[in-house]
């Protein structure tokens, strides 16, 4: 979960009542595609464009992806141990929502 998706969501907790979150990622997402040092090579030798340490985000794993968010808001200060979430893959091939198991908070935020 980026930092701006974070600082959203506190947003809407605190100024907007939000008390749950769903993430929803997909299969075949273009993001499974790339590393970091690819983007940033990429950038050099065909933009000329220094990257530096842009973390453009990219995972190799949407399943764990998912998990990764929800352990982000689980363990950030920012939002209440109140605040619920969910995570769930988008398979585009079958047209199917599936629920992405993830362990209980131990501790919470």
């Amino acid at each position: 979960m980026s930092d701006d998706a974070l600082r959203s969501l506190v947003i809407s907790q605190w100024l907007l009542g939000t008390q749950e979150a769903f993430v929803i990622a997909h299969t075949d997402c273009g993001m499974l595609t790339f590393t970091n040092e690819q983007l940033r090579q990429k950038l050099a030798d065909e933009a000329g464009a220094k990257a530096g340490a842009i973390d453009f985000l990219p995972f190799s794993d949407v399943d764990e992806s998912v998990r990764a968010s929800i352990q982000t808001m689980r363990e950030s200060p920012l939002l209440p141990d109140s605040f619920a979430a969910s995570g769930f893959v988008y398979d585009v091939g079958a047209g199917r929502l599936r629920e992405v198991a993830v362990p209980s908070a131990v501790g919470g935020g």
